[in-house]
C-alpha cells in the first residue's frame, strides 16, 4: 500500500475535531433522508489505517474557523480564574482567613486552569462536521459536501 503524503499533518487539533464528532458518514442508500453518524475513535483509526485518503486534509485553521470560542473569550475567562486564584494565594501568604466556600472554588479554579490550558486548541460548539467519503461511497456517486449536524429536538411539555 502506497504512504499517503499530506499537504497538512495532523496535530492536536485535527485529533479534539476528531473525537468529538467532527468527521462524519453518511450510512444512507438514498438521497431523500440523510443518515449522517459522527465517526468515533476506533473507526477513525480504522479509517486511517484501511483508507487514509477517505479523511479530507484539513488545516488547523479551516477546523478553528468552524470553533464558536476565540481566543480573546478563552484569555479572558483564564485571566478571571487566574486572577481568582492569585488573590486566595496571597491572602494565605499574609495569615488572612480564607473562607471554605473560598477554599473549595481556589481547588476547582485549580484544576479549571489546568483544563484550560490543555484544552486550548480543542475548537468549541462545532456544528457543521466534515462529511467523510470512502471510495465505495466515490462508486456510489456521491458528492464531497459539509452536511449541517442532524438535530432531534425534544418537547418536554408533551405527554
Amino acid at each position: 500500500m502506497p504512504v499517503l503524503r499530506r499537504q497538512h499533518p495532523w496535530t492536536l487539533v485535527h485529533s479534539f475535531y476528531a473525537v468529538s464528532g467532527g468527521f462524519c458518514v453518511d450510512i444512507s442508500r438514498d438521497k431523500t433522508l440523510p443518515d449522517i453518524r459522527a465517526l468515533d475513535y476506533e473507526q477513525i483509526k480504522t479509517l486511517m489505517k484501511n483508507e487514509p485518503s477517505a479523511l479530507p486534509d484539513l488545516n488547523e485553521k479551516e477546523i478553528l474557523d468552524k470553533s464558536k470560542a476565540s481566543s480573546l473569550v478563552k484569555g479572558i475567562a483564564l485571566l478571571q480564574v487566574l486572577w481568582f486564584c492569585t488573590q486566595c494565594i496571597a491572602r494565605l501568604a499574609q495569615h488572612l482567613p480564607i473562607s471554605l466556600l473560598e477554599m473549595t472554588t481556589l481547588i476547582h479554579g485549580a484544576f479549571a486552569l489546568a483544563t484550560y490550558v490543555l484544552w486550548w486548541k480543542k475548537p468549541f460548539d462545532v456544528v457543521v462536521p466534515t462529511l467523510v467519503i470512502t471510495a465505495e461511497q466515490h462508486r456510489m456517486g456521491i458528492q464531497d459536501e459539509e452536511v449541517p449536524m442532524p438535530f432531534v429536538l425534544y418537547d418536554l411539555y408533551t405527554e
